[in-house]
């Protein structure tokens, strides 16, 4: 039974052996045990700013432009979300004078430089002065100037006792031709008899002759001195439907405006273009670009980051108005509304693209 014993010994140790190799042959070491993952820290959320925008009734271009530039708010900010409300040009300015400190500075604000000139007078209809708004950002520019199918009217002084169209009581394009005639052309109110019919009315009225002159816009794109331009619905039907004439509201013309009323018109030039029937020279309208305003409470970094996100993104109004179309980097910043009067965080990021805003 000895050799019996000596095959199971030798069995063992081959056994062993074997054991032993096995895992150098394999290339396979034994696995250490695993050692367990530790949980991750959450990263803390950033706040949520609720932003509210407001605007303009359903359908005209400070609603739909609005309505725009909260989407883009939305699409390209981690922490802000923004809504655009529906409202009117006065009751903007009468809601952000009755909000909370803490609501003021979560506002953004659709309105003309004229409409903000008129609310730091705090005249009828607006409730008492309002001077705490700071400049966020141009949104289009209109060019204003008299059109007319007469082709003997050619200067201011042939406007004298001719019948002009001019828009609706109590906006801006009703009184602000009137200063023009008035201040910078000195023609009297006795000396012409004004319709007031707004820009629809005076395309109407044009083209069935029953008045001889009115006035006319369209949106000049960019920044240069000589500018490109869209029409407006109403100038672009009466451009197709006849041949045109312009008079031109001169530089020097609204110089005497702005001395004599303070009011803030100022001269953009258009450049010669073909439309329609019409094929126009150059040409000088005047202007009061319609803007977005916040209140001088906004934090600072609320207001850097939402130009930020306008200035880097303006490609994409586009796709919601023709209004959209004309913007432009440069153009957002081309307005002469003094500096003190612009935001502290839309200044600091201008200055960090080493851009000085405002027309000199």
């Amino acid at each position: 039974m000895n050799w019996l014993k000596n095959v199971n010994l030798v069995v063992v140790v081959v056994l062993s052996l074997i054991l032993l190799v096995l895992p150098l042959f394999s290339g396979c070491a034994p696995e250490p045990t695993p050692t367990p993952t530790p949980t991750p820290t959450p990263t803390p959320t950033a706040e949520k700013i609720d932003i509210e925008i407001l605007s303009n009734p359903v359908g005209h271009t400070g609603y739909v432009m609005s309505m725009a530039l909260a989407d883009v708010i939305n699409n390209h900010s981690a922490r802000l979300r923004a809504t655009c409300l529906e409202t009117t040009p006065i009751e903007n300015w009468r809601r952000l004078a009755s909000y909370s400190p803490e609501r003021r500075a979560r506002q953004i604000l659709y309105s003309s430089l004229i409409q903000s000139w008129e609310a730091r007078k705090g005249e009828e209809p607006y409730e008492g002065p309002y001077n705490d708004h700071r400049y966020l950002s141009v949104v289009m520019t209109a060019s204003i100037a008299f059109f007319t199918l007469d082709p003997k009217i050619k200067t201011p002084q042939d406007l004298v006792g001719k019948r002009i169209g001019i828009g609706t009581v109590g906006s801006s394009t009703n009184y602000v031709p009137k200063m023009v005639m008035e201040h910078g052309w000195g023609i009297t109110e006795d000396q012409v008899k004004y319709e007031a019919l707004g820009f629809g009315g005076c395309k109407d009225a044009l083209l069935d002759r029953t008045i001889d002159v009115a006035i006319g816009t369209v949106m000049p794109k960019g920044a240069e001195e000589w500018r490109e331009w869209l029409e407006v619905p109403a100038t672009t039907e009466l451009l197709a439907a006849a041949e045109c004439y312009v008079i031109s509201w001169d530089e020097e013309a609204l110089a005497k405006v702005r001395e004599a009323t303070g009011c803030p018109m100022y001269p953009v030039k258009c450049e010669a273009q073909v439309s329609g029937k019409t094929s126009l020279p150059r040409w000088i309208g005047g202007t009061w670009p319609n803007s977005w305003w916040v209140d001088k409470t906004m934090a600072d970094d609320v207001a850097e980051e939402i130009i930020s996100i306008i200035y880097n993104n303006v490609e994409e109004f586009s796709d919601y108005h023709v209004a959209g179309r004309i913007m432009t980097a440069d153009m957002l910043y081309a307005c002469p509304e003094p500096l003190e009067n612009w935001h502290p965080g839309v200044l600091k990021f201008y200055a960090s693209k080493e851009i000085k805003p405002g027309i000199d």
